[in-house]
């Protein structure tokens, strides 16, 4: 097995945001791609991340398997990625082995990390047709999350024919920002209004992940299913459902 993909410092941004949400998962390489995907800690989100074989520049893959990791290990030893270097990932025995070489800074990597057992279930979030869809700058949308995260440990995001709104309420004060129909905000309703709660921390903890790997995010929202969070980057992606609050849960 040798898998390198086009773009080393995309996949070290990957692995880095995927560690806060899966401190260990099973890594699915098949003929189409990479996968790692699975609940978080407290089983209220779910991510799933793929790497197209199209987006590497080797990919041979002789047999599909499932790589168990850590994956705080497995981010650190992407730590000396940067940009103009180039990662490969290949099998030795019960091991994964990270090449890293970057000839602009004369700098050669080797890891070797033992690979784990990890009994995780195969679950996969079907297709779902939502009534509200977001299109935005990532850095708008981190940056209003985070503005409107102080205030208190949900907010709630809605869409109504004015635009989306994001707000919250806490002992210290409210807050509502809104962004608009424009060129840069593409907003899709196919309701009257849409509106659900968010915790704060799941919301920022999914920017920041998810953040550094496309200028543009997408936010697929339905009180009566899991919020989704697109990152889509050349064939490949990174999803994130949420769960709303209910009442005070």
């Amino acid at each position: 097995m040798e898998i390198i993909p086009n773009d080393a410092t995309l996949f070290k941004s990957a692995i880095e945001g995927l560690k806060d949400f899966l401190p260990e998962a099973q890594i699915l390489i098949s003929s189409d791609g990479l996968a790692i995907r699975g609940m978080d800690a407290a089983h209220v989100g779910y991510v799933n991340y793929f790497l197209s074989a199209s987006d590497c520049s080797v990919w041979k893959v002789p047999k599909a398997c499932a790589l168990g990791i850590s994956m705080a290990v497995f981010a650190n030893a992407l730590g000396s990625v940067s940009k103009g270097g180039t990662v490969s990932l290949s099998q030795k025995k019960e091991k994964l082995v990270i090449s890293y070489t970057n000839e602009s800074v004369g700098k050669d990597v080797k890891v070797e990390l033992h690979l784990m057992d990890i009994d995780q279930d195969a679950l996969e979030i079907p297709p779902y047709d939502y009534p509200a869809v977001i299109k935005s700058k990532t850095v708008d949308i981190a940056g209003i999350f985070k503005e409107v995260g102080g205030f208190s440990d949900s907010m709630t995001l809605r869409l109504d024919e004015k635009g989306f709104h994001v707000s919250a309420k806490g002992d210290q004060g409210s807050i509502q920002q809104m962004l608009k129909q424009s060129m840069n905000h593409r907003l899709t309703l196919k309701e009257d209004a849409v509106e659900a709660t968010y915790g704060t921390k799941y919301i920022l903890s999914i920017l920041k992940a998810g953040g550094g790997l496309s200028p543009t995010v997408q936010l697929d929202m339905d009180p009566a299913n899991p919020l989704c969070v697109s990152f889509l980057f050349g064939s490949s992606h990174m999803l994130f459902y949420l769960a709303p609050k209910v009442g005070d849960d």
